[in-house]
C-alpha cells in the first residue's frame, strides 16, 4: 500500500518502547493533514506482526528498543517489505548508526557533527515527510 495521490493520508506504523514518547509522537503526527492514522507498537517484533496483518504506508521506528533494535528491524522490513519507506528515530544521546539499502536515507544533523537524535515531535514530523519524499 502506498499514497497514488497528493491527496491521500498515510496510515503510519510506530515502533517504540516509551509509551509516554509514543503518544505525543501520535498526537502531533495525527495533527498533520496528510496522516490518517498512527498505530502504536512497543517493539520491533510487534511491528512485524503488524505489517503481516494490514498494510501501512510508512514504518517509522526507534532504534533502541528491547529485543531486537530498530536496525534489526530495518533489515528484516527490507526482506519482507522493501518498498515500506522506513524511518528510524532515536530519542536519546549518542551515534547514530548507519543504515544502509536500495531505499535507505538517513539524516544527520547534530551539532558540529551533523548527525541528531530526532525526538522533538516536530523534528519526528519533518523526518516523515523527508523520509516519503
Amino acid at each position: 500500500m502506498g499514497p497514488s495521490t497528493a491527496t491521500d493520508q498515510l496510515h503510519v506504523l510506530h515502533a517504540e518502547d516509551d509509551d509516554a514518547l509514543a503518544e505525543v509522537v501520535a498526537l502531533t503526527l495525527e495533527r498533520e493533514s496528510w496522516v490518517n492514522s498512527v498505530t502504536h507498537v512497543p517493539d520491533a517484533e510487534s511491528a512485524l506482526a503488524a505489517l503481516d496483518k494490514e498494510p501501512y504506508d510508512c514504518l517509522l521506528s526507534d532504534l533502541e528498543m528491547p529485543g531486537l533494535s530498530g536496525l534489526e528491524l530495518y533489515e528484516r522490513v527490507r526482506e519482507s517489505h522493501p518498498a515500506l519507506p522506513f524511518v528510524a528515530v532515536r530519542s536519546r544521546s549518542g551515534s547514530v548508526p548507519p543504515i544502509a539499502g536500495p531505499r535507505s536515507r538517513v539524516e544527520h544533523t547534530q551539532g558540529e557533527r551533523r548527525s541528531r537524535n530526532v525526538f522533538h515531535p516536530h523534528q519526528t514530523t519533518a523526518c516523515c515527510v523527508s523520509g516519503l519524499g
